[in-house]
């Protein structure tokens, strides 16, 4: 669970965004993201549909934990 975490930072990180890189996302493109990683839980790697709420769920909370401990959107700059 904790890899499939990583790969979501990771993936924000390399996330283009005109001419800079995205590191500081929205809320809302946060949850689109997140709601798409659940559909490629699902139908690529086939996963469970348990599993994948269960994904997301932690996908969720992280986020949330992000945005408290950061004090505003998250920064995946600052996740190592």
């Amino acid at each position: 669970m904790l890899q499939n975490m990583i790969a979501l930072a990771a993936l924000f990180k390399q996330i283009p965004h005109g001419s800079a890189r995205l590191t500081k996302v929205k809320p809302r493109f946060m949850a689109n993201v997140i709601a798409a990683w659940g559909d490629f839980l699902r139908t690529q790697r086939r996963r469970s549909l348990h599993t994948a709420r269960a994904y997301l769920a932690t996908a969720g909370r992280f986020s949330e934990f992000l945005q408290d401990h950061q004090g505003g959107p998250p920064d995946f700059s600052r996740v190592e």
